[in-house]
């Protein structure tokens, strides 16, 4: 069979979804997105909702290379919306979360005893999106409850697993083998 070369055709596809963007991003960029944030309840930590409104982030720095150097291709610059949420902690240990995230726990081995539970015990928490555009219209969503945080172990595959772990790797190591790593939203 023939080798056909669809470049061209890929190429001026992307040129069309560029110029289409260009007709709704004025749109996006005018709606406000609000979150809200539905939290579980735990031992440690009475349950509740963290709401905020998120803000627009046009990505500047995006960087974008194509083979032409920048010839031929149409140019595309990001639009998001962000926020930044404090969330409670939900779990005992609390403290020593706080201190592993700064590096600043020592020794590692207290935590032995007091690893985050698993993908499938973790509290769940679900979020919800409110859009309000420039005519009035309103849509909403929302996700089904996920973990925030949980543990995730994984096998040292290093020849000293154990100083990788502390090290490097940023987690806990328990014997025989198995590292455990903070795994978050």
């Amino acid at each position: 069979g023939a080798i056909a070369n669809t470049r061209v055709e890929h190429v001026s596809d992307y040129s069309q979804e560029v110029h289409e963007w260009e007709k709704y991003r004025p749109l996006l960029k005018a709606t406000q997105i609000s979150m809200s944030l539905n939290l579980p309840e735990t031992a440690h930590q009475p349950g509740g909702l963290v709401e905020s409104q998120l803000m627009q982030k046009e990505e500047e720095d995006w960087a974008f290379h194509d083979t032409e150097e920048m010839n031929g291709i149409e140019q595309y610059q990001p639009l998001k919306h962000v926020t930044d949420v404090e969330l409670p902690c939900l779990y005992s240990n609390c403290s020593m979360v706080a201190l592993n995230a700064a590096d600043s726990l020592q020794p590692r081995d207290d935590w032995n005893d007091q690893l985050l539970p698993s993908w499938a015990e973790a509290p769940r928490a679900s979020f919800h999106f409110v859009t309000r555009g420039t005519g009035g219209q309103q849509s909403s969503f929302s996700t089904p409850a996920i973990p925030l945080v949980f543990d995730l172990p994984t096998v040292g595959q290093t020849p000293q697993p154990r100083m990788y772990c502390y090290g490097p790797g940023h987690g806990v190591f328990r014997r025989p083998g198995t590292r455990h790593h903070a795994q978050r939203l």
